[in-house]
């Protein structure tokens, strides 16, 4: 699950038309991959991290 998730987010670099990819463009594919509930979003601030939601705690995704 975890390969497909970042066979996800080396896809979207591929296809990103402008050299070099920008925090906030990759911030913004998170939070979309998480509202589909592709990805789960774990911790805050500077300790947040994003996993696929099959790895997630259980109360995180449901």
């Amino acid at each position: 699950m975890a390969r497909r998730f970042r066979e996800q987010i080396h896809a979207q670099l591929a296809t990103d038309p402008e050299p070099g990819t920008t925090r906030q463009t990759v911030v913004g594919w998170l939070k979309t991959w998480t509202d589909e509930g592709v990805a789960a979003r774990i911790g805050e601030g500077a300790k947040t991290r994003y996993i696929h939601h099959r790895h997630a705690p259980k109360g995180i995704t449901d």
